[in-house]
């Protein structure tokens, strides 16, 4: 796609002077984007993303708790390891593993 404009200084001034908005709704998500006065392009994410972070925050919380657990159990010598569970799952792993090539 090319485009072609005679007076790109023009455009720019009218740009400033008159800032477009776009603004998109749904169900999860809203954004907006616009050109400020300064000209400069300018995108806004609202409940979207804050759940995307909200849910990121969480999973890292679990995460360190069960790993502050697991340190304890295994500090303490009472960590033990379901040896039928752990071999389970590495052949399921193996078994559904995308390799090279296939």
């Amino acid at each position: 796609m090319k485009i072609q404009n005679e007076n790109p200084q023009s455009t720019a001034s009218t740009q400033a002077q008159r800032p477009s908005e776009v603004t998109s709704a749904s169900k999860q998500s809203s954004f907006s984007s616009r050109i400020d006065d300064s000209g400069e392009d300018r995108l806004e994410i609202s409940s979207f993303a804050d759940q995307v972070s909200a849910a990121t925050e969480a999973h890292v919380a679990q995460r360190a708790e069960r790993v502050k657990q697991l340190t304890s159990l295994y500090q303490s010598g009472r960590y033990e390891v379901d040896t039928s569970k752990l071999s389970q799952a590495l052949v399921n792993s193996a078994l559904t593993t995308n390799r090279p090539g296939e």
